[in-house]
């Protein structure tokens, strides 16, 4: 049993020995690279040797593998002789974009097929640099120097040779950007801030060699600071237009005041220049006369030569000044009655619009007020005229103070009737501006008959004529058309027409019975100046005083006349000189005259012609005659009258005389 086990065990040895000797009679050693990591563009170096048992001719191969990609480095002929070892030592430059874990496989062929392949070591390639960049400062006033420098190198640690681009980011957008050679590693670059925005800034260099190997090195951030602290004042708020504003400042930077700088001062479009001195300026301008009133800014700007500039703005108030009304909406030309929509706008020297309240007139060329309101300025309102205002011209006019404003329009002629019913009654009235004369056309149409009625009618502004549709018509129920106007299912009453003709001998009698009242009373006040006449020269008979001898003085028309007629009255009486005086019955009224029965007289009475009226007068013979030797005191003043109107008295007294008893005045003597 001891022998069979060594016998095995030695059977297996020799196994393990032949097995040995072949693998050291037929293989491929790879050593190599040195580096974990490369470049692309750097150089590597591979070697090792390659064995085999028998003469091989062929082909040995290098590829670089990375992942599932292949990049071939190096194909070269090989000549082995069986049992001789082959020793290789290849360089290779890392020219594939391929990046990652890679190796180098080596392979040996006999043309067609691979007789053995073996792999190098595992390295990285990358295109990926290292190195480090800085900032100089953290705060920087525009118009000084920013120095950026720095270091970078490859993958095995030589330094870079190529170039760094520096830039400047804000608020993620680049502001800045600028390239500067890497010599033996070394990054160096100075900005100048001159003309740079201030702000805070990002500074990013990216380092590249030829090969396309860079890295982007974040260097750090800057505040750049071209601001200038810049106040500035005016003496007052309060200005009016066209007067002097004093305005004073100062600016000041990092270092302390500004030195140098110009100021610009701005309001509205008005421009100001002025040069800073020692941080200090001051400035004087005038306000425009039409300037805007209200709050007004001033923009005061400050640089300096390297791009620092200063903002500051304050405001003054601008006191408004009214100045103008203008009136807007009116309408060239308008009818009576009809309306406007109305705006007036107070403005100031500028032409702004002033809220206030503004008076609002509308006036004729008259200066007759038709509208007298207070409206707020720039608010509209309505203005109506009146359906009876006269044509012509009229003016809107806006009073604030001493200031005003006018807007001028017509108001046009309007011919124009309104009808309208109230029963039967047709109103006309004349609505329009101008007097209306014309014919009125009325038709009344009924189931029966269709009547015309033709008028001519003469209205002033706003009269009206009231017509009874009635007159003339029978009763009925009528459409009753006015001019082109319909009023449908009228009940109309009929009127009988009246005829007015008496009415005309009604006046003329009347016109009588004051003639004849008139005439009367003027005989009246002659009978009392006579009788006051007779009175005062004591020439009054016996019986009734204003009576000669009982006889009527109706007829008597004047004081002459009176005396003449008294004379001969005298003659006559001498034959009545012992006859009995008879005394006169009352006069009857001038109705009971008329109408009155005669009454019969006595055989006693007497009937008596007077001889100035032949007016039939009654005597009794119980009356004694008045004798002629009581008026013979009397002569001396008769015959003292003027012989020079005694034939007008007589010419007048045959007049008298001859005139019938019968006229119609003589019968209420």
């Amino acid at each position: 049993m001891g022998r069979i086990k060594r016998g095995v065990f030695g059977l297996f040895v020799g196994i393990f020995l032949l097995i040995s000797v072949g693998f050291v009679n037929a293989e491929i050693i790879v050593n190599g690279p040195d580096q974990s990591a490369v470049n692309i563009g750097d150089d590597i170096t591979i070697s090792g040797y390659a064995l085999r048992t028998g003469d091989v001719l062929g082909l040995l191969k290098f590829e670089l593998v990375c992942g599932a990609q292949k990049d071939v480095l190096m194909v070269r002929s090989v000549s082995l002789k069986a049992g001789e070892k082959k020793d290789f030592t290849e360089e290779f430059a890392i020219v594939s974009v391929n990046e990652g874990n890679c190796n180098v496989d080596v392979s040996l062929s006999d043309f067609e097929n691979v007789l053995e392949s073996k792999s190098s070591s595992n390295f990285v390639v990358t295109t990926a640099l290292t190195g480090t960049v800085g900032i100089n400062k953290e705060n920087i006033q525009a118009g000084e120097e920013v120095k950026i420098s720095g270091e970078s190198f490859k993958q095995d640690g030589t330094p870079v040779e190529g170039f760094a681009i520096v830039t400047l980011k804000k608020d993620d957008g680049v502001y800045f950007s600028d390239s500067v050679d890497v010599k033996d590693g070394k990054v160096v670059f100075e900005i100048d801030t001159k003309d740079v925005p201030g702000g805070e800034y990002l500074v990013t260099v990216e380092i590249r060699n030829g090969f396309g190997n860079s890295i982007l090195i974040n260097a750090g951030s800057f505040v750049l600071i071209n601001k200038i602290e810049v106040n500035a004042h005016t003496a007052k708020v309060h200005y009016l237009p066209k007067e002097k504003v004093k305005m004073e400042g100062t600016a000041s930077v990092l270092g302390g005041k500004l030195k140098k700088g110009i100021v610009y001062v701005s309001m509205g479009e008005e421009k100001y220049e002025e040069d800073l001195r020692n941080g200090n300026f001051d400035l004087d301008f005038y306000l425009l006369n039409t300037i805007t009133s209200g709050k007004q800014d001033i923009n005061v700007r400050i640089e300096d030569e390297f791009g620092n500039f200063g903002i500051y703005t304050f405001s003054i108030i601008v006191d408004a000044i009214p100045s103008k009304i203008t009136i807007a909406g009116v309408k060239e030309a308008i009818n009576p009655g009809e309306s406007m929509e109305v705006k007036a706008f107070l403005k100031d020297q500028a032409g702004e619009v002033i809220e206030d309240s503004v008076t609002i007139k509308v006036e004729d060329e008259d200066e007759d007020v038709f509208f007298d309101s207070v409206q707020n300025s720039g608010e509209q309102f309505t203005i109506t005229l009146d359906g009876d205002v006269e044509p012509g011209n009229y003016f809107i006019r806006g009073y604030y103070g001493n200031v005003e404003g006018e807007k001028i329009f017509v108001v046009g002629q309007v011919l124009k009737l309104d009808y309208s019913l109230y029963g039967q009654t047709l109103v006309v009235k004349n609505v329009g501006n101008i007097p209306y004369e014309g014919p009125l056309q009325i038709e009344l149409e009924s189931m029966a008959k269709t009547s015309s009625v033709s008028d001519e009618i003469n209205l002033g502004v706003g009269q009206e004529e009231r017509i009874d549709l009635g007159i003339g018509m029978v009763t009925g129920t009528y459409d009753v058309v006015v001019n082109e106007n319909s009023f449908e299912a009228v009940e109309i009453i009929g009127v009988k027409k009246m005829s007015y003709g008496w009415l005309i001998y009604v006046a003329i009698v009347w016109v009588i019975i004051m003639l004849w009242m008139i005439w009367k009373g003027s005989k009246k006040r002659l009978k009392r100046r006579i009788r006051k006449t007779m009175h005062s020269g004591n020439i009054v008979p016996k019986g009734k005083q204003g009576e000669y001898g009982g006889a009527s003085m109706s007829r008597v028309t004047s004081e002459e006349d009176h005396v003449k007629k008294y004379k001969a009255y005298m003659e006559r009486a001498k034959g009545f000189k012992e006859r009995p005086r008879v005394n006169p019955i009352k006069k009857a009224g001038l109705f009971s005259k008329i109408f009155r029965k005669k009454k019969k007289t006595s055989n006693e009475s007497l009937m008596v012609n007077n001889v100035f009226s032949g007016v039939k007068k009654e005597w009794t013979r119980d009356d004694e005659v008045r004798s002629y030797s009581e008026t013979s005191q009397y002569q001396n003043r008769v015959s003292n009258l003027d012989r020079a109107n005694e034939a007008e008295s007589e010419k007048k007294k045959k007049k008298d005389d001859d005139e019938p008893t019968g006229n119609m005045f003589g019968m209420f003597d």
